[in-house]
């Protein structure tokens, strides 16, 4: 004879995990960011910072893990909050940076890269920072200890121009820029994608679209440590270096330099999710 199991629906008991871990819905484009693969068949996907998981906690002006590792993501300073609904970005939470430049600003992810990525960005520049521009990062990694240096960089440069590159160190010529005349204005959305490749040594940038690309060769082969950190719209508060102005929507780390057609995939699916032009 055999033994059968037998299980019983009682009204309104839960389980012991009820109500512990905070509900993540996942919706059409959350599909699409996270079925970028590798042939494999794994996702590529190493870090989704959203902020509709995010919000204050003691000591913290914003805190949250990101969904994609489960890494912490924290901002200490009161000039970072967030906006549950924000306008021009079709009404999704945001984080708002409203004092970033000429200081550390910023939201810190104490993890690093792979040795190739791709770094994905939901934003706006507010219209004090498209009018005055300085060098304002909007995701940089930075490798902690002495000197606090900021490996690569995605974000808007002095010349008002958008760019991904080095930071520090490296002429301008070696750093994939988008002009100034095609830089978004202030409050109007968009979105950014920067590419390292560590084996071709170059970087690439898109906004918004796969035909907006800008490629240059780096000369610069990032070495990525474990204490690295990323800092988004700023600087990890590791320097006194210039961070961001403006909302900030979303921001994806891919693992590898992805192939054109998997940036477009990402691209078209952050515009229509976040109502970019």
């Amino acid at each position: 004879m055999s033994n059968v199991g037998r299980f019983q629906i009682m009204r309104g008991v839960k389980g012991s995990g009820a109500n512990i871990l905070p509900r993540i819905d996942v919706d059409a484009t959350d599909i699409v960011l996270g079925g970028i693969r590798n042939d494999a068949g794994a996702s590529l996907l190493r870090y989704d910072i959203h902020p509709k998981v995010f919000g204050p906690r003691d000591g913290y002006s914003i805190y949250g893990k990101d969904r994609g590792a489960k890494k912490v993501v924290s901002a200490t300073r009161p000039s970072v909050s967030k906006s549950e609904s924000v306008s021009v970005l079709a009404g999704n939470p945001a984080f708002v940076i409203s004092a970033g430049t000429g200081q550390s600003s910023d939201l810190k992810l104490s993890a690093p890269p792979a040795d190739s990525f791709t770094w994905f960005a939901v934003a706006t520049i507010s219209p004090a920072l498209k009018a005055s521009p300085i060098d304002a990062r909007l995701i940089a990694e930075i490798g902690v200890g002495t000197g606090a240096v900021t490996k690569m960089a995605l974000g808007l440069r002095a010349n008002g121009n958008l760019s991904m590159g080095a930071a520090s160190g490296v002429v301008t010529a070696q750093l994939a820029q988008i002009p100034v005349a095609n830089v978004p204005a202030g409050d109007a959305a968009f979105v950014l994608c920067g590419v390292y490749d560590d084996a071709a040594q170059r970087v690439s940038i898109y906004l918004n679209t796969v035909g907006s690309k800008v490629t240059a060769a780096n000369q610069y082969e990032m070495v990525v440590a474990e204490a690295d950190v990323h800092a988004i719209a700023g600087t990890g508060g590791y320097s006194g270096g210039n961070g961001w102005l403006g909302n900030v929507g979303r921001v994806l780390c891919y693992d590898g330099a992805l192939a054109e057609g998997q940036i477009d995939a990402v691209l078209t699916a952050l515009r229509a999710k976040y109502g970019v032009a």
